[in-house]
């Protein structure tokens, strides 16, 4: 059994509403899913459904917190007694450190990686420079010892830039190869059949959804469809579980620059995504069955 955890940063499932949701553009009719219109399936035989992002925690959802739920499977907005936004603060990282699924499953021989590039100043920093100003997902990579991904990595197809294209990069002044996202779909693909478990994070969703932007965000919407899509006509399902998961809500809901209340988006794909959407109820839950599943 392997795995692939797509995280989508700030992908709630909102309202059938033209005006302020983007998912009703979905051309490839992966994420034109609404909190009031019941639809059966997604293409490719998927399955979808909200997830708690409240964690029981009055407020709104945020990042770090969220993030931590998915990553380690524990509730770090309970833990705080808050939802924290951001970067994890000492807290949530020595969970982080502790609890990360790649370390996990790395510690039990199986085969992981992180698929997003970093770039190069990010290299000239000590691990503890690193991890003190990281994302969960970046601590949850050192916490493995993972080699991280280079700007080498891209000219060699091994690493996949967060905004799919490499176009962030090149307008940081570094060199990188364009691509298509179906291009960079192809590289995660190859990359899964040398993983065990394959985790690659997506933010541009987020921050589409708090500039309020509906163009943007509309592009943004094509851009992961076009690499799902890609993803999924080239992987076996009967061997790979594909998981989409999100912190909060913020893209769905472009009335507000702010996070919403509305359930994080979840979906599966392959054998087991009907055991995922039947047990999982909060962002915690993926993490304890995938680690269920690969003893």
């Amino acid at each position: 059994m392997k795995f692939i955890l797509f995280f989508i940063d700030g992908m709630g499932m909102g309202f059938k509403n033209p005006e302020i949701n983007p998912c009703f553009y979905s051309e490839k009719h992966f994420f034109d899913v609404f909190q009031d219109e019941d639809r059966l399936s997604l293409p490719f035989g998927g399955f979808y459904k909200g997830l708690d992002a409240s964690l029981g925690i009055s407020g709104l959802p945020q990042s770090a917190t969220g993030q931590t739920a998915i990553f380690t499977g524990e509730n770090g907005a309970h833990l705080l007694g808050y939802h924290l936004n951001g970067f994890p603060n000492q807290k949530l990282k020595k969970i982080l450190l502790e609890k990360s699924i790649l370390k996990k499953l790395k510690e039990r021989g199986y085969q992981v990686d992180f698929l997003n590039t970093y770039r190069p100043p990010f290299f000239e920093k000590t691990n503890d420079q690193k991890l003190k100003r990281a994302s969960c997902s970046t601590v949850s990579a050192l916490a493995a010892g993972l080699e991280c991904h280079s700007q080498e990595d891209l000219f060699q197809r091994k690493s996949i830039c967060h905004d799919l294209t490499n176009e962030v990069f090149r307008d940081q002044g570094f060199e990188a190869p364009l691509l298509t996202p179906a291009e960079s779909g192809q590289i995660l693909v190859k990359a899964s059949s040398e993983s065990d478990f394959l985790l690659f994070e997506f933010f541009l969703t987020d921050l589409a959804g708090h500039a309020q932007d509906m163009n943007r965000a509309c592009h943004e919407l094509r851009k992961v469809e076009e690499f799902l899509e890609t993803i999924l006509l080239s992987i076996t399902l009967e061997q790979t579980t594909m998981l989409i998961i999100s912190d909060h809500g913020n893209f769905e809901d472009l009335s507000t620059r702010s996070h919403t209340r509305n359930p994080a988006l979840f979906m599966a794909w392959g054998e087991e995504a009907p055991l995922f959407i039947e047990k999982c109820l909060t962002p915690c839950d993926p993490y304890h069955i995938i680690l269920e599943l690969m003893p």
